[in-house]
């Protein structure tokens, strides 16, 4: 059986925190979910729960 990556959610990613991490994402054994604002609304709660259902993520880091 395969072993489940932990995801990691990263909101507001075209931000300055969110870019850096994309440069390094690469170097952890994590799953990475990049979204800006055109991707996801973080003011829209049935966005967040849809991309939370579908990613299932174990964290959350909003780059605001």
């Amino acid at each position: 059986m395969d072993k489940v990556r932990n995801r990691v959610l990263i909101t507001g990613a075209g931000g300055q925190l969110g870019q850096c991490l994309k440069k390094i994402a690469g170097n952890y054994d994590l799953d990475f979910l990049f979204c800006d604002r055109g991707k996801l609304d973080i003011t829209d709660p049935d966005a967040i729960r849809d991309v939370c259902t579908d990613f299932d993520p174990k964290m959350i880091i909003n780059d605001v």
